[in-house]
């Protein structure tokens, strides 16, 4: 009876994954976020779920474990991504009320020899070649996963760099019991430097012609290194036992930025060159957690004790900003490089934190499954700013998650969760007057009710509703970012996934919220009860058709809607929303004795180039239509 409420989990192997190549709608069992290699289907991604930005609240896992990332992990080590909200989220050990972003690694089955060349060129004439391979002892005892890949990057703001990466997950079982992995993988990438629009006034200004509008002699340099170990372990058939320990060290030296400032008069801009000749983030995380399970009469029980940590170095070497003019939208001409006052020196963060939790989960005549957690956190935070003194506070916090799954029929599933949790709240953007101070973590919480109804064995439909509170980050009338109110997310989401026909397949989703910030600014008629850069309403809709009469093609459609966001505090202007939309097909053949895929995309169909506005009030654009072929053998 619990296939209904558990049908939307992720089950994935390396096989699926190089059956479907970068096909991520053949992976999703829901429409809330999945990503495989270079392609995303579904309302969310790693960077937005629910109207809250999750690149800043560090709720990220691997496979469920809790772990902290400097950067992005590099697709050379993943199977795959998945956002999970509500009761996929709440099933995790250690939910985070916002959503979780989960990774999976790669892994090679027994007896596998394979290797993989991909090459192509993507979007904005980006050119790369992709080599990934697997290999697999015949008895299932060792194995290796990896590759690497170098990338020619354009991006869609006219920017340009390269970027080499490399990685591998190797896998030992030492016994039948004892599963051994390992994860390694470094990146280095050069391009010009970061550049985003601005507005100084309250008008959402006329887009620009496609141009990198950062000064010429801007420069990032980035090194990111993930590295780690995973093990688990069953010395019993009742327990288990499992510890993870992760590295991420992200460099960037230097990391140089563009303020465009657009003017009213939509033919000039203000620009403002910032210099950092250092940011890098460091973060060590481990976990250990220990499980005992045993059934009684019609019941399955698990109780479970997990210790948590991390230790985090945030450190900022930062020039003044300087003013370099105004320069013409259409003809922009720059000065020779200024020469810049030294840096008055360093701004260090370090944040300790320790997370002791016990919890327990059972099901009761595989109808009910019911999970309760219990969580202490202890939370030390220590600033040092640029010539001054250092501070320190500690923050003891106890948290916890409950939910209940209920399988009314063999298809129909009835949920309900709640989860208090602490997040991070990121760092102030480069763009404000303290930028890249670390914002203070915030406590947040959240409700869900919804239900799951499986229509056939391959489709199901998904409805909730929730309603997540927590201190926010945003500009302030002083222009400083901090914590300026607390905001409120109450909405509904749908999700409407699987194969309807014989062929074909879709993934259907929306979301619907209603944003509120309260604050004494609020009540005080200064600022307004709408939060900046959130969008009311998101949308998705995703097909994937094969012709009986043509089985070696595919075609996809994919498109997807945003609201229109508040681009400041007041409420009086922002962009308005737009539809993205793409095509493409999949051609599958022999290439002598060897699998072959040829991809074809055409993305942003309709032509425009809308802005979105985020929490700093800074705007980016998308990029023009866009187009992408690409070639993958598998030896």
């Amino acid at each position: 009876m619990l296939v209904a409420c558990t049908a939307h989990a992720q089950s994935t192997t390396a096989a699926a994954s190089s059956a479907t190549g970068d096909n991520a709608a053949a992976r999703a069992r829901d429409a809330f976020g999945e990503r495989v290699g270079q392609e995303q289907v579904g309302l969310y991604n790693e960077n937005q779920v629910r109207g809250f930005d999750l690149a800043t609240t560090g709720a990220y896992r691997l496979e469920g474990r809790y772990f902290l990332r400097e950067f992005q992990l590099p697709d050379m080590i993943l199977d795959g991504v998945t956002v999970k909200v509500g009761t996929n989220a709440a099933r995790l050990k250690y939910p985070s009320p916002s959503g979780v972003v989960d990774y999976r690694l790669r892994a090679a089955a027994p007896g596998s020899r394979s290797l993989s060349v991909h090459t192509g060129i993507k979007e904005s004439n980006a050119k790369f070649v992709e080599m990934t391979g697997a290999y697999g002892d015949d008895i299932g005892r060792f194995s290796i996963a990896g590759g690497t890949t170098a990338t020619r990057t354009r991006f869609a703001n006219d920017t340009k760099g390269f970027s080499v990466i490399a990685g591998a997950v190797p896998q030992w079982r030492p016994s039948e019991t004892v599963r051994i992995r390992g994860l390694f993988a470094i990146e280095r990438a050069e391009y010009n430097g970061d550049f985003q629009f601005s507005t100084l006034g309250r008008y959402v200004p006329k887009k620009p012609k496609l141009q990198n509008y950062g000064v010429p002699w801007a420069d990032v340099r980035r090194t990111s290194l993930n590295t780690g170990i995973l093990v688990d372990a069953e010395p019993t058939p009742n327990w288990t036992v499992t510890a993870t320990a992760y590295y991420a060290d992200t460099r960037r030296s230097p990391s140089e930025f563009t303020n465009v400032g657009l003017r009213a008069d939509n033919q000039t801009a203000s620009i403002t060159y910032i210099r950092s000749d250092l940011a890098r983030g460091r973060s060590l995380t481990g976990e250990a957690t220990i499980e005992r399970a045993f059934e009684v009469g019609n019941s399955a029980h698990t109780f479970n004790t997990a210790t948590r940590g991390r230790l985090s170095r945030s450190k900022t070497i930062s020039r003044v900003p300087f003013n370099i003019g105004i320069i013409s939208l259409d003809n922009p001409v720059y000065p020779a490089e200024p020469i810049l006052a030294p840096a008055i020196g360093a701004l260090d963060s370090d944040v300790d934190q320790m997370i002791f939790s016990t919890g327990y989960s059972g099901t009761y005549f595989d109808r009910l499954e019911i999970k309760l957690g219990l969580h202490r956190s202890i939370y030390t935070k220590t600033v040092t700013p640029p010539g001054g003194m250092m501070s320190a506070r500690t923050d003891r916090k106890t948290l916890y998650d409950a939910s209940a799954i209920f399988a009314l029929t063999q298809t129909t599933t009835v949920f309900a969760n709640t989860v208090k949790g602490v997040e991070e709240s990121g760092i102030a953007p480069q763009n404000v007057v303290n930028r890249f101070a670390v914002l203070p973590p915030v406590v947040a919480r959240e409700y869900e009710i919804g239900v799951r109804q499986e229509l056939s064995k391959a489709l199901g439909l998904n409805v909730s509703g929730f309603d997540t509170t927590k201190l926010t980050a945003g500009l302030d009338p002083a222009g400083v970012f901090a914590l300026v109110g607390k905001v409120r997310h109450r909405g509904v989401e749908v999700s409407f996934t699987g194969k309807v026909i014989d062929g074909t397949s879709v993934v259907l989703g929306a979301m619907l919220i209603d944003p509120k910030l309260s604050s004494p600014l609020v009540d005080a008629g200064l600022v307004s009860s709408r939060p900046v850069g959130v969008s009311s309403s998101i949308a998705f809709g995703g097909l994937d058709h094969k012709f009986s009469w043509a089985p070696d093609w595919a075609f996809d459609a994919r498109m997807s809607w945003q609201a229109g966001r508040s681009a400041d505090s007041t409420n009086t202007y922002g962009p308005k929303g737009f539809v993205m939309a793409s095509f493409g097909a999949r051609y599958n053949f022999m290439w002598g004795e060897q699998q072959a895929q040829v991809r074809l995309l055409t993305s942003n169909l309709l032509g425009g180039r809308p802005f979105i506005v985020g929490p700093s009030g800074l705007f980016n654009q998308f990029g023009p239509g866009a187009w992408r072929a690409t070639l993958r053998v598998t030896f």
